[in-house]
């Protein structure tokens, strides 16, 4: 049998999974680097290109602004 197949074990793992990014979200501090450049690029209309490091792309929907 393979477990991770299981539905109740893969409920119990989203769960967990999404409790875990919770927590992070509501833990992690951000450094953001040359905003005001960024702020000019999209007061001009422009896109911007936001670079992650490899083990924080999954957090990083939470230093993205909200009211974009």
């Amino acid at each position: 049998m393979r477990p991770l197949r299981n539905p109740t074990v893969q409920a119990v793992l989203s769960w967990a999974l999404a409790r875990w990014m919770m927590f992070c979200f509501a833990t992690i501090r951000w450094t953001h680097r040359n905003q005001g450049v960024a702020e000019a690029v999209w007061k001009q209309g422009g896109g911007v290109l936001c670079v992650f490091w490899h083990s924080r792309i999954g957090l990083s929907p939470s230093c993205w602004p909200l009211d974009r």
